[in-house]
């Protein structure tokens, strides 16, 4: 092999970073500058991230890149799964085709396995999906998406125009939180309610009905995941009991910009106890505060949360789904008929 094998090392991440720029591209949320990539793998609350690279040394270059990031879940029983997510994966290309990608993966799937890593997970493309099938990991979850229209009348100018101009306006990166009443950034939310947000989410986490594994929702998961990213400002819609200003839920949107439309992205719902019209209450809130066009959304089909979004408005988009695959690590392989309660929080591409 024209290559060596070698450990994924911090050190070298200016050429990580010069490789996945050249491989995956450098837009959206995803750019893959220095602090984008100490949030993704150094911060995480999980641990620090796992991998390898391959390493030409006659042209003294990275020439590929496997990178997988920690994760934790909990099942139904209340168990605690260890896991990564296959993440940063690039080639470069002048040395595509050769195997590097299997070799690499196998490899680094052997680490983690050896660590006590319970099962690896990712939502790929269908690009990159086939490469992940041949390498044992199955199809385990097509995640459905809904949609409540907020704007309905911008919404249908706004397809016509497309359809009249015979193309799709361009996609870009939405404004943040505004002034005055409405969401706020995930960081004033938790300026403003304290220790109130991790005992309303620990008490809901604890209340809801169980529908399969979760990500572990732990204060520092969600500061990390809502309130650092150096590139996405999540926004919070909070719903507060008067005159006691206590916080009975919270709703957790990202806004975008989609095909010229508004688009919030609904990753994560809380509150204080399973009701139906605390949920319809919440939902209220947020289709008030928020400055969009359509609301988009995931919650497991079972879950309470589903029956609120279905309840308020939301309707299944026909043909949009994300897959989930996931190949278990220990030698009996995934448990049988794994269910999984997962919101858009956990599945959006990282």
């Amino acid at each position: 092999m024209p290559y060596e094998i070698q450990p994924y090392d911090p050190a070298m991440t200016p050429a990580y970073l010069a490789l996945a720029r050249l491989g995956l591209g450098d837009g959206g949320a995803v750019r893959k500058t220095e602090a984008f990539w100490q949030w993704k793998h150094v911060l995480n609350p999980f641990g620090r991230s796992s991998g390898l690279h391959a390493w030409d040394p006659a042209a003294r270059q990275v020439v590929a890149l496997r990178v997988l990031l920690r994760w934790r879940f909990v099942d139904s029983a209340g168990q605690t799964l260890c896991a990564a997510r296959a993440v940063d994966t690039v080639t470069h290309p002048a040395y595509r085709r050769q195997g590097i990608f299997r070799t690499l993966t196998t490899q680094a799937v052997e680490q983690l396995a050896q660590e006590g890593t319970d099962l690896i997970f990712n939502t790929p493309n269908q690009k990159s999906l086939p490469g992940y099938l041949s390498l044992g990991w199955q199809p385990v979850l097509h995640a459905p998406l809904y949609l409540r229209p907020l704007r309905p009348l911008r919404i249908a100018r706004r397809l016509v125009g497309q359809r009249l101009l015979g193309q799709a306006a361009p996609t870009s990166e939405a404004a943040g939180a505004g002034n005055g009443s409405g969401p706020v950034a995930w960081t004033v939310f938790r300026r403003r309610f304290g220790d109130e947000i991790d005992r309303l989410t620990a008490s809901w986490e604890t209340a809801r009905p169980r529908h399969g594994v979760r990500t572990a929702r732990t204060p520092s998961y969600l500061d990390w995941r809502y309130g650092a990213h150096p590139q996405v400002e999540y926004l919070v819609c909070p719903l507060v009991e008067r005159p006691a200003e206590r916080l009975v839920g919270y709703a957790v949107l990202r806004p975008n910009v989609r095909g010229g439309l508004q688009e919030a992205v609904l990753v994560e719902m809380a509150l204080a106890e399973p009701d139906a019209g605390l949920g319809c209450r919440l939902m209220e809130v947020v289709a008030k505060q928020v400055r969009s066009d359509y609301l988009i959304c995931h919650f497991a089909p079972a879950s309470f949360e589903h029956r609120m979004v279905r309840a308020n408005g939301f309707w299944r988009i026909p043909g949009r789904s994300i897959t989930l695959v996931a190949r278990g690590l220990s030698d009996e392989g995934l448990p049988a008929r794994l269910q999984w309660d997962l919101t858009l929080g956990d599945l959006e591409v990282f």
